[in-house]
């Protein structure tokens, strides 16, 4: 029987930061009670967390990125699975805390790279100022259950699509507990790039919409899917999910699903 242990602990007036070890298994919550991240260090390249998993998705739509961000780091499995995906994209990553950035390298064993680079600070600024177009872009910028006040607006949207090639991706994870902030976060999304999917958790209330400025037919998923497969972390299965993506292709059930979802 394996006994969790506690390899760090700060605590903060909000958002206080932990992570802890079970057997193989690496957390960090925050705050206390909420995954953040979770890696098994046997299997270092699959995220443990079914929305990080689901976010791995975006590579369906954009099988061979030249260019990633990620706003938010957490203990940076989902960079670190791209990364192992698509082996010659430049992954540009954003996390505002510098706490949370110390602890994916020194418990989750993220590392910088010529292709994988970090960056500190706020991911609405890093966008608006952004010179440099990106074909995969992944919103994961929550802090426990609370998002940015910078993040997730119109302008934010709008930045991102400014920022994202005419045949980009942004997959934006987002908690449905709080319904009104989901319905809104879903009708800014379709405002700002009309075409949208949706991919549900099963175990969490966690939603990933996938968005672009052109309609993908499902077919392309799952030729893409097998694309890819190759390259995979073991345990990932990608093709198991098409089947539950509503939205796809891309925009011609969204407008339907939108408006009953309102």
């Amino acid at each position: 029987m394996t006994i969790r242990e506690e390899l760090y602990y700060l605590k903060r007036d909000v958002n206080s930061l932990m992570v802890t070890r079970n057997g193989d298994v690496v957390t960090l919550w925050c705050p206390m009670k909420t995954k953040q991240s979770e890696v098994d260090l046997r299997n270092p390249y699959l995220p443990m967390l079914e929305y990080a998993r689901n976010c791995l998705c975006v590579l369906l739509f954009v099988p061979v990125p030249e260019r990633v961000l990620v706003v938010g780091l957490g203990g940076g499995t989902i960079p670190t699975a791209i990364s192992a995906v698509a082996d010659r994209a430049v992954i540009d990553v954003v996390e505002i805390d510098e706490e949370v950035a110390g602890i994916a390298q020194r418990y989750f064993n993220f590392r910088q790279t010529n292709r994988l680079r970090l960056f500190i600070g706020d991911g609405a600024e890093f966008i608006r100022e952004a010179r440099s177009l990106y074909d995969v872009v992944v919103l994961d910028a929550y802090t426990g259950e609370h998002l940015s006040d910078s993040i997730y607006s119109e302008t934010f949207y709008s930045d991102i699509s400014r920022c994202l090639t005419d045949s980009g991706i942004v997959a934006v994870n987002i908690i449905t507990g709080n319904k009104a902030l989901f319905k809104n976060n879903l009708r800014l999304i379709h405002r700002a790039f009309g075409s949208v999917s949706t991919l549900d958790c099963h175990g969490s209330n966690n939603t990933v919409i996938f968005a672009g400025k052109k309609k993908i037919p499902g077919a392309t998923l799952w030729h893409n899917a097998e694309l890819i497969e190759p390259n995979l972390p073991s345990g990932f299965h990608p093709l198991a999910l098409i089947g539950e993506f509503k939205g796809v292709p891309l925009l011609e059930r969204a407008k339907w699903q939108l408006n009953n979802m309102l």
